[in-house]
């Protein structure tokens, strides 16, 4: 006798596990249509975590009490912690800016709280999300290699020395071949992410999705800047715009031969020349806002804290006091 449940339960998890081999040939071209295949650490883990539910506390009495009637977010992968949700929400957060290439990418997570607080429980979580999406890696006979890539392609590489500030090694290049079927395809995305961003999707859902984080291409908003000083692609794709705009256009990308498709929206834009009588009153009553907040700041603090200075006063000598 044995149990047909357990014993189905293991085969599917021997076999999710289980390594297969394919040609490199065949892992390039599936790279096409699954991003997943090349994703990295943090990337992977963020699309095993999911998208989150809303949950406005304000319809819950006792919810409400508890986040103040606030719109929370809960992720389904993370059921069970009770009362973590911002603790969460900080966790998932982490990996989001990891995974679009910012500073987080090269930190690293340390959860820190008391005894019993629920650390282990969510690094246990964590590490069976890192495992639900498989990872790619170079493997020549019976050693492996991990995937490395670089705006440039993919690398083999091969070390042959390491000394005290010396590395050795060699490496094969391989680049994928682009044609004028890729820029299509790109511009079908392109236009398919505007309109999905038009209809009020998420933008760090899509560019989770869609951006080209390998070449470390920017997501968040630029700083504002004249139109003079843009690239002539961009200052031909910003003319006639209006802000909130969302569009699509190309740029050159001398690496890989062909443009790439950028999805833009255009935040603010102001014309340029003199400033009028109305910009100029606007910016002086901006300017006096600011000093009275800093001033109302600073009165606040010294009805709030003061410094007593006192000098000790040394006795001369030769005198002497007596009772």
């Amino acid at each position: 006798m044995y149990n047909d449940s357990l014993f189905n339960t293991f085969a599917r998890s021997f076999e999710a596990r289980r390594e297969t081999d394919m040609p490199i040939a065949e892992y390039l071209e599936s790279c096409r249509g699954d991003p997943m295949r090349y994703a990295n650490a943090a990337e992977r883990i963020l699309a095993a975590i999911g998208e989150p539910q809303m949950i406005d506390t304000a319809k819950d009495p006792r919810l409400g009490r508890i986040f103040l009637n606030r719109t929370i977010r809960a992720y389904p992968a993370f059921s069970g912690f009770y009362g973590m949700e911002e603790t969460i929400e900080r966790i998932v957060s982490f990996f989001r800016h990891a995974a679009q290439g910012l500073e987080e990418r090269k930190q690293i997570l340390y959860l820190l709280g008391p005894v019993g607080g629920g650390k282990s429980s969510l690094a246990e979580r964590l590490k069976s999300l890192m495992e639900v999406h498989p990872i790619y890696v170079l493997k020549a006979d019976n050693e492996l290699s991990p995937v490395f890539e670089s705006p440039f392609g993919y690398h083999i590489v091969r070390v042959d020395r390491v000394a005290a500030g010396e590395v050795k090694a060699r490496h094969i290049l391989i680049r994928p071949k682009l044609d004028s079927a890729d820029l299509v395809r790109a511009h079908v995305e392109a236009d398919t992410v505007a309109k999905l961003w038009k209809a009020g999707m998420p933008f760090d859902s899509l560019a989770k999705k869609h951006h080209d984080y390998a070449a470390k291409e920017e997501t968040s908003i630029l700083d504002p800047m004249t139109r003079d000083s843009l690239p002539e692609s961009y200052q031909r794709a910003f003319a006639n715009k209006s802000p909130n705009d969302i569009f699509t256009f190309e740029i050159p990308d001398p690496q890989r031969g062909i443009p790439k498709v950028v999805v833009a929206q255009l935040l603010s834009a102001n014309p340029g020349g003199e400033y009028e009588l109305k910009e100029m009153r606007e910016m002086v009553r901006s300017r006096l806002a600011d000093e009275g907040g800093v001033r109302r700041y600073l009165d606040g603090l010294r009805k709030r804290a003061y410094v007593s200075i006192r000098l000790d006063q040394p006795v001369a000598r030769g005198s002497s006091s007596s009772k």
